[in-house]
């Protein structure tokens, strides 16, 4: 088996907490628009909208209209706060803890680095900004700048390319089973599951990881 020469990661769910992100955003949201909450208990509110949210799932546009339904909000609520979070929810990114340490150690040990994420450029690059790991990575490759998106091979050849590196020297870390797993697999690399709230499992993976922190020791298994 060919020797383990770099590490492509996904953002969401795999880097970044998105659901520590999605509690902290709307709560300032709720607090920079008191005026649709005189009479409403903002921790209901806030575990409503979690609910509603379902991890992400849910388009936004039918979480906020749900819980402005549910909460009897004005009109103007339910046309406000989508529209607030496509603009202010990449500002309140969270990283999984020791997400730093994790990435300084892959570096040290000398593997190439780069993220493969799906979504727009301006969103996902905001993303990796707040949460300052873009001089982490050797190269970041986000869908939309690509013309591809995962689980299709072509973004994630497109990325080793820009490494250097061939497939089979590669290892992919994601938490989505098709985007990630099988899209690693089937382009190559192997692949490590973040064990995710949102499947039960990440069929054919190579290894899986509770949480990021476990990432160099399991890099280091798969490469003896």
């Amino acid at each position: 088996m060919s020797e383990i020469r770099a590490v492509t990661l996904d953002l969401d769910e795999t880097m970044l907490d998105r659901r520590a992100t999605f509690l902290l955003f709307i709560r300032s949201q709720v607090a920079r628009f008191d005026r649709f909450f005189h009479d409403v208990d903002h921790d209901e509110f806030v575990n409503r909208v979690v609910e509603l949210d379902r991890d992400g799932v849910t388009p936004k546009d039918e979480v906020f209209a749900g819980a402005a339904r549910d909460f009897d909000l004005a009109d103007e609520a339910a046309q406000t706060l989508p529209r607030d979070f496509l603009n202010r929810f990449p500002d309140e990114c969270v990283a999984f803890a020791q997400l730093d340490d994790v990435l300084g150690q892959l570096a040290e040990s000398g593997y190439r680095l780069a993220v493969i994420t799906n979504g727009s450029e301006e969103i996902q690059q905001r993303k990796i900004d707040v949460m300052g790991i873009g001089p982490a990575f050797d190269y970041i490759a986000i869908s939309e700048t690509v013309g591809v998106k995962k689980p299709d091979a072509e973004i994630f050849h497109h990325t080793l390319e820009h490494l250097g590196v061939a497939p089979e020297e590669a290892v992919h870390v994601g938490d989505n089973p098709r985007s990630d797993i099988m899209g690693g697999k089937e382009a190559g690399l192997r692949t490590i599951w973040t064990r995710s709230r949102r499947w039960p499992q990440g069929p054919g993976t190579d290894a899986v990881i509770e949480e990021i922190a476990q990432l160099p020791e399991a890099i280091e298994r798969l490469a003896v």
